[in-house]
């Protein structure tokens, strides 16, 4: 453990049990009021009316005698509906936006049914309509009032409808009822008006005011980010405090942090390896995806192991009541996707995939790329060579994909089970061959990347007021390079270099969700996480004696219990207080993390809220970054391991703080925040300085301090995103840059995305622009001449004493989109055009310094510079039915 968190554990143990005594006193008094408020159904239907402007039909006797306990939360309709469909088995269908069907699951078909098919907008009866039992050769046809009478339905059945220049419509006959046998058809020409109408209702991102939380719509995703594919990581860019490493999909600093300080997790699964394309393309798959709740920090105890953020996809079954799937390609990737329910619909199935196209296709998108993520290092030095026809063969190979499934069956209403896969790999392969007179040169690079996480989950609601629920996951992940070089310039050499990373979590998860009353909630639960890592690095040479070879293996338990309570005072004041403690077993310590929150409301139907967060944040595992690459390929591949060397490797520790205010009304979305935090426990391996006690690991600390502003609206067909984030950085590292703090790579003081959607008829035509602060870089103050002890070689050194004193340009950039969609009743066809970097700036992006020998002995400061992906062009088609 770090030693400021020992030197204050014990104290802060006192502190917090004082804290949470009177907490717990006033649990136990509102325990026994048992069951949570509730309400007639009739009441929430209409109270879900007047707040989300919606439109609910059905009859009087349908919903009368259902009363249902009111959830603490804020829902959305979507999630209303679920939680009604659950509760009563009543079924809704949407006939058109904002207006829904409510219907029996067991509807009594009359002897003889009589229903009339009219047209939506005058309600005059339709004559030569035809109806049709679906699946079978049976149906009628409407006389000149619109009136049909069938006499062979039963309540199984699902009916089609049709009329010659209107919109084909199925019906169930549990809704064909709600409708009291009425159909309304819609004519053609009002189709595209009204799907419009539906999409351009939806956000891609909401705030929950009352959790704190930003929920992403996956089906915008491709509106968000200029690469043409839905990709989530990217579009989260896009939130303020939200920032990519360089142009990375994957790699994100969420507020400071680094990306192994985000929480990642797919159905529970713990995600590790974050990008496909060495970071370009996330690797989370999202035609399956159904909530995305994303947390900058201020989350609850139920969330743990990582100090920063929290982003919880989930893959939800409770929508899929018939089969639905889709196929796409572009010029990177080829996917699939499908989902169909079982038994009854009690049981689905889910699976999406994705496969790049890259070994077999290699577009100018993907050279633009590959010479992007290679610019520099020996790649870019073999390029070189190619030009001058020296190279004899050269040949690279890159493949990467993602597979995902789910599995789930309910056997009653809130009682279900479910298995979910995740898998995730990249595979490059690169060789060359030199065969001149003068040299005889062989390498060959492989690197191989790959995660994989099954979750088994059991939910059972034991009673109205008390729901369980039981996950057991496993994930692995592991990444490898392996390099070798063998050539014949004087003498025969040979080289390889070798690094390689393991980590494999055990977790078992149980919670118990408590709804005490109407206006206060409890979770609790018991969590245990087993981390096993392995990582080692291997660099030999032919005439060395001994090899280069750093190699650990660690192991850590923790076992957590966590609590959070959430009181509702008047739909003004929400509170939200949790804790976990954490017991490390390999260095038995217990480890406590509060967390606290409060929202503030004038009255209880404002738009506006007023909040304030701030807890401790605890994380186990954490990524070392090896500066120094012996392969040559300069990726930056971190290292994961875990705290059980705890002078090296302590506990990542991060105490913040937030206030804000955010306003959601009439299509707007205002969001202001400011932040501190402080985190200690950070390590650094292989700096690439010179330490002559050979120290392996460098600890620090840092601090991060900003304001976000988000806004967020939509008039009519236009749709606008603008973000903006000002923040300040800082490490401070005792045995670096001369124990003076310094800002890191990820310090960009001005961030500011702005995104525009435009509408016309079926084409969408999508503008992004951003604008970012330089990033630091390390100009060297010098060479350092030093002296290798074992054979009195001399070597040099660049004295990188002052770190990141100087900064990059300014990046801008505009990304552009064009989507045309056509929509039909069973299926619909989506196809664009996307330019990434339109007006081709070459942004600096990083500048490198080496030692250069341009005379013999005679050492010089050199350096190469790294710029932006250029202009980049991307085409896709993707059919959904």
């Amino acid at each position: 453990m770090h030693p400021s968190l020992a030197a204050c554990d014990s104290n802060r143990e006192v502190r917090y049990l004082r804290l949470l005594l009177p907490l717990l006193l006033a649990m136990l008094i509102f325990l026994p009021s048992k069951l949570a408020a509730q309400k007639p159904l009739v009441e929430i239907l209409e109270q879900i009316e007047d707040t989300y402007d919606v439109k609910f039909s059905y009859s009087s006797e349908l919903v009368a005698g259902h009363v249902l306990a009111m959830p603490l939360r804020r829902w959305t309709v979507k999630k209303w509906r679920r939680y009604i469909t659950r509760k009563t088995s009543l079924q809704f269908k949407e006939v058109a936006p904002g207006e829904f069907i409510i219907a029996s699951a067991d509807p009594i078909v009359p002897e003889g049914m009589r229903l009339r098919i009219v047209d939506s907008a005058t309600g005059e009866g339709l004559p030569y309509a035809t109806v049709s039992i679906k699946h079978a050769h049976r149906g009628a046809e409407s006389n000149e009032d619109g009136e049909v009478r069938l006499t062979t339905a039963v309540p199984q059945d699902t009916l089609q409808f049709n009329m010659l220049g209107y919109q084909p419509m199925e019906l169930t006959m549990m809704e064909l009822k709600a409708l009291n046998y009425e159909v309304r058809l819609i004519e053609l020409s009002h189709e595209l008006e009204q799907i419009l109408i539906a999409r351009d209702a939806i956000l891609p991102i909401s705030y929950d005011q009352t959790r704190g939380y930003f929920e992403v719509q996956p089906d915008q995703l491709n509106l968000q980010n200029g690469w043409g594919e839905p990709d989530l990581l990217r579009t989260l860019q896009g939130l303020p405090g939200v920032l990519g490493f360089d142009e990375s999909a994957s790699r994100l600093s969420v507020r400071g942090g680094t990306p192994d300080q985000n929480l990642i997790t797919v159905d529970g699964i713990p995600v590790y390896k974050f990008g496909h394309f060495f970071g370009m393309i996330t690797a989370l798959n999202p035609y399956i995806m159904d909530d995305v709740k994303v947390y900058k920090g201020g989350f609850g105890a139920e969330y743990g192991a990582r100090s920063s953020s929290v982003i919880d996809i989930s893959n939800s079954s409770d929508s899929i009541t018939e089969f639905s799937g889709g196929v796409g390609f572009n010029l990177l990737s080829l996917h699939a996707h499908f989902a169909f329910p079982f038994l009854k619909k009690r049981g689905s199935f889910q699976m999406s995939a994705r496969s790049s196209v890259t070994d077999n296709l290699q577009t100018n998108s993907y050279r633009n790329i590959f010479e992007n993520i290679f610019q520099y290092g020996k790649i870019a030095d073999y390029r070189d060579i190619e030009e001058q026809d020296l190279l004899n063969e050269n040949r690279a190979m890159f493949e990467y994909g993602d597979l995902n499934m789910r599995l789930s069956y309910r056997f009653k209403e809130d009682d279900e089970f479910s298995l979910t896969l995740y898998n995730s790999l990249d595979a490059f392969q690169y060789e060359f061959e030199i065969d001149q007179s003068f040299l005889t040169h062989q390498t060959s690079d492989d690197v191989d990347s790959r995660n994989t996480g099954v979750n088994f989950s059991l939910s059972n609601r034991w009673l109205p007021w008390w729901q369980t629920k039981l996950s057991i996951v496993a994930s692995e992940y592991q990444t490898g390079i392996l390099s070798s070089f063998t050539g014949d310039l004087s003498d025969p050499f040979h080289i390889r270099a070798s690094m390689g990373n393991t980590m494999d979590n055990q977790n078992v998860l149980l919670t118990n969700h408590l709804q005490l009353n109407s206006n206060q909630t409890l979770n609790v639960g018991l969590q245990n996480n087993r981390y096993q890592i392995r990582f080692n690095t291997l660099f030999e040479q032919v005439w060395e004696e001994e090899d280069q070879n750093f190699d650990v293996e660690l192991s850590n338990d923790v076992i957590t219990a966590f609590a959070d309570y959430d009181i509702d005072i008047a739909d003004k004041i929400f509170i939200s207080a949790g804790v976990r403690l954490n017991r490390i077993n390999q260095v038995r310590q217990n480890i406590w993390e509060p967390r606290f929150s409060v929202l503030f409301r004038p009255r209880p139907e404002s738009p506006w809220a007023a909040k304030l967060k701030t807890g401790s944040y605890k994380q186990f595992v954490s990524t070392l970054i090896l500066e120094e690459d012996d392969s040559g390929l300069n990726l930056g591949n971190d290292l994961w391991v875990t705290t059980t060397l705890t002078d090296d490797v302590p506990v990542l520790a991060t105490d913040d703080i937030s206030v804000g205010f955010s306003v959601q009304d009439k299509g707007w979305l205002v969001d202001i925040e400011g932040y501190f935090k402080h985190t200690v426990g950070l390590s650094i391996l292989n700096l690439g300085i010179d330490r002559p006690d050979d120290q392996q690991f460098s600890p620090g600390e840092a601090s991060a301090r900003g304001i976000e502003l988000l806004v967020q609206k939509k008039w009519r067909a236009y749709r606008s995103m603008f973000s903006y984030t000002f923040s300040k950085v800082e490490y401070l590292f005792p045995e670096l840059n001369d124990g003076r703090s310094f800002t890191p790579s990820q310090d960009r003081r001005h961030v500011m995305h702005w995104t525009h959607l435009y509408r016309l008829d079926k084409l969408e035509f999508i503008l992004g622009f951003h604008l970012l602060s330089g990033r630091p870089f390390t100009e060297p103050i010098g060479i350092l001449k030093r002296t290798r002890p074992a054979d009195g070689e001399t070597y040099y050194l660049l004295d990188n004493s002052q770190r990141n004193r100087r900064r990059l340009g300014t990046y801008h950039r505009a990304d552009v989109s064009v989507q045309y969609q056509w929509i039909r009743p069973k299926w619909q066809l989506k196809t664009g055009v996307t330019i990434y970097n339109a007006y081709d700036q070459a942004n600096p992006m990083d500048r490198r310094y080496f030692v250069a020998f341009p005379e013999e002995n005679s050492p010089e400061l050199a350096s190469v510079s790294e710029i932006s992906l250029r202009r980049t062009i991307n085409f896709f088609v993707r059919v959904e039915f």
